[in-house]
């Protein structure tokens, strides 16, 4: 309730939204969608043992966050 309480007061601002922080509790689909359609970008912390939502070879265009998660591993940042 809280997190969609923070979720939906951060995503109601009027002006130009560019990343959005947030921690772990705030890596679910719901919450990348809506920063998606703000057009803003997601800088949220994976939770522990978390896997890739939309591999690389789908047509589809790639997810944010999923993007996240390479970047994270190719520099051994977790």
């Amino acid at each position: 309730m809280i997190t969609n309480l923070l979720l939906s007061l951060q995503l109601s601002y009027e002006d130009e939204i560019k990343p959005v922080p947030a921690d772990g509790a705030y890596d679910q689909k719901r919450s990348y969608d809506k920063i998606r359609k703000r057009s803003a970008r997601a800088a949220i912390l994976p939770r522990k043992g978390t896997r890739i939502w939309q591999h690389g070879n789908s047509k589809a265009e790639r997810h944010n966050r999923d993007e996240n998660l390479r970047h994270i591993r190719e520099n051994e940042l977790i």
